[in-house]
């Protein structure tokens, strides 16, 4: 029986590729096993290059398999093809069908196509797995259109309420620049008003309002190359769910039209509707949409799905390289990289420890960056390795973006790629519609009065003088660097092995770069304590919602760390353990005993932490300042 917590559902569907068979001298049926050993299919060779081999298995499935995976025997199968003489007369393309009446072609008319005439878009494109560990190899990078200029402005969009949404800032121009952002509202009992907008923005005047439909739009990319958008329409719930997928011509003059409207997936099944969770229209046909859980590459004008990727991850995050090449998907301890052309994985970008992070390509495509907890990452795309690698003494949060080619922003500081630190802080709210442009920060802020979208400069104030204190100052002003003494100190429950976790701590601590001395007067301490008692409910999976399902009690422990002075804290951190949302049993087992996995304390938890390698004295913490938006500027605080 599978049991599932109330607050979420998790559906977990298995990948393979569905393409086509092609070719005569490879058609024969044989047995394929990977290097371990361990896994065998009998499948027929569909397709092979450099790196991936395509089979067909028995039930007409095609998987897509890296050939540093396979069995020794199957890899020299395979490089024995390359020398055989190619058919001639292999392969081939079916008859072209019909051109589809949806063209992709600027609309005399401003309404929307009829939804009776609006058709479903396909899954029926090849999978991509990303579920493997291939190394990343060296690829050229991918940049976008250059020519972005800032301009620091902020401007009234229009009223809001508190029921109405607003997209993230776009750029419809970069050389202006112009900003495209959207704004919409549902209609509910304080009011039955339903409404979708369109403005563009800039530093020139007045936003003024481009499209305005009785139906809720909400815009989500915009391709300049193309003056081509993709947004929804009539997503009728406060999470922005439902609606149909829309491409929008002509945004940049200020006369956009509708000019293709398509159904989500599964868009009348019964439950939660489908939610287009990011989307980006990398040419003049091509969009890449997460749907759900999922991921597809489809082409807009005649619906046709160019690959598919399922079961992404929960807390996965999606970006693509400014050129539309480059895929990222941010899985548990690093980064999947699809090649969009290939509809291929190219590799795994490795990122410390088992967190999801978020991604963000550099402008010019040369280099993803990661962060997650307190850990920031550089991947340097060209060289096919890691440029910079810290665990910071501020928290990431959310990664909001890369600020010109050497400084990230987070949701809590800049950090400087150079110095590898935090060079000042940030309070930006929590789920805000922003993004960074090469010199700034564009934020929309739906709770001023009236709406106002805000272009600010990064970096702004005193950053640059903090930057030289800091680099100029060095050990100076650090409390603790590479080479700092520290002792430990630990401190567990009853049940619990003080010694796993001295012998854990040390780990952490000889990551750092620190020394364990006795005697030193910073401490790092660790402690193992236990949590207040939660109430969990579940059911299985399939039953009602009104079920009552059945309850269990939980009393995690909690694990903390701290690096104190004295009676100052200078650094710290906290985790507790927790059941998992989709909780499956194994044979004979109950939900009670199940739950009851899950309610142990973790010593070694304690090697996994990252603590950051340098810590700033108190007295000198105070240079680095602190700010957030506020009334279209920044206010230091």
């Amino acid at each position: 029986m599978r049991l599932v917590d109330l607050r979420c559902v998790v559906v977990l569907v298995v990948l393979v590729f569905l393409v086509p068979a092609t070719g005569f001298a490879q058609s024969q049926s044989r047995q394929w096993t990977d290097k371990t050993g361990k896994f065998q299919v009998r499948a027929t060779l569909v397709d092979h290059n450099a790196t991936h081999v395509k089979l067909q298995k028995s039930d007409g499935r095609v998987i897509s398999v890296p050939l540093s995976v396979l069995s020794e025997a199957d890899s020299e199968y395979v490089r024995q093809l390359d020398a055989e003489p190619e058919n001639p007369f292999a392969g081939g393309e079916p008859m072209a069908a019909s051109t589809s009446d949806r063209q992709l072609a600027p609309s005399q008319s401003a309404s929307f196509p009829q939804r009776s005439t609006t058709e479903e878009l396909p899954t029926d494109g090849p999978e991509i797995y990303i579920n493997i560990d291939q190394t990343m190899p060296a690829v050229q990078p991918d940049p976008g259109p250059a020519g972005f200029k800032f301009v620091e402005f902020a401007r009234p969009i229009e009223p809001l309420d508190a029921y109405a949404r607003v997209s993230q800032p776009i750029v419809v121009d970069p050389t202006g620049p112009v900003f495209g952002v959207s704004t919409h509202r549902n209609g509910n009992a304080v009011s039955p008003a339903h409404f979708g907008h369109v403005f563009l923005a800039g530093s020139a005047g007045q936003p003024r309002m481009v499209f305005e439909s009785d139906e809720t739009f909400l815009l989500l990319d915009h391709n300049v190359d193309y003056d081509r958008s993709v947004a929804m329409i009539g997503v009728d719930s406060p999470s922005d769910r439902g609606g149909d997928l829309a491409v929008m011509d002509g945004l940049s003059g200020g006369s956009p039209t509708v000019v293709a409207r398509w159904h989500l997936p599964e868009w009348q099944k019964p439950g939660f509707k489908p939610k287009a969770e990011f989307a980006v229209m990398i040419d003049g046909t091509r969009a890449i949409v997460q749907v759900n859980s999922s991921i597809y590459c489809w082409s807009l004008d005649d619906g046709k799905c160019h690959f598919k990727i399922q079961r992404v991850p929960a807390t996965g995050k999606v970006a693509v390289s400014a050129g539309g090449r480059f895929l990222a998907i941010s899985v548990s301890g690093g980064t999947q990289m699809i090649d969009v052309a290939k509809a291929e994985l190219v590799g795994k970008i490795p990122f410390p420890g088992t967190l999801t992070p978020e991604v963000r390509f550099s402008p010019d495509g040369s280099r993803l960056a990661m962060g997650a907890g307190n850990q920031v990452a550089v991947w340097d795309l060209q060289s096919a390795g890691t440029e910079m690698e810290e665990t910071i003494e501020t928290p990431v949060g959310r990664l909001v973006g890369w600020v010109g080619d050497d400084a990230l922003l987070t949701q809590f500081a800049l950090i400087d790629l150079e110095m590898a630190q935090a060079v000042w802080k940030y309070h930006l709210p929590s789920g805000a519609k922003e993004m960074t442009v090469p010199g700034g920060y564009v934020c929309v802020d739906k709770n001023a009065k009236p709406a106002m979208i805000t272009s600010l400069p990064l970096p702004h104030g005193a950053i640059a003088d903090v930057k030289q204190k800091l680099k100029s100052a060095g050990r100076d002003m650090l409390l603790l660097g590479p080479g700092g003494k520290v002792s430990l100190e630990v401190e567990g429950i009853a049940g619990v092995d003080e010694q796993v976790m001295e012998d854990a701590l040390r780990q952490a601590v000889q990551k750092a770069g620190w020394k364990v001395v006795p005697d030193s007067d910073i401490k790092v301490v660790a402690k193992i304590t236990r949590g207040e008692k939660q109430v969990l409910t579940f059911r299985p999976i399939g039953a009602s919602f009104r079920s009552e399902g059945e309850t269990v009690n939980l009393k995690p422990y909690r694990a903390s760390l701290e690096i104190v002075q004295g009676g100052n804290t200078l650094w710290q951190r906290s985790s507790q353990n927790m059941v998992p949302m989709l909780l499956r049993l194994e044979a004979g087992e109950s939900v009670k005993q199940a739950v009851k996995r899950f309610e142990k304390a973790d010593p070694e938890y304690f090697k996994r932490v990252n603590i950051p390698p340098k810590i700033i004295k108190p007295e000198h913490r105070s240079i680095v300042g602190t700010s957030r938006v506020q009334n279209g500027r920044w206010v230091d605080f």
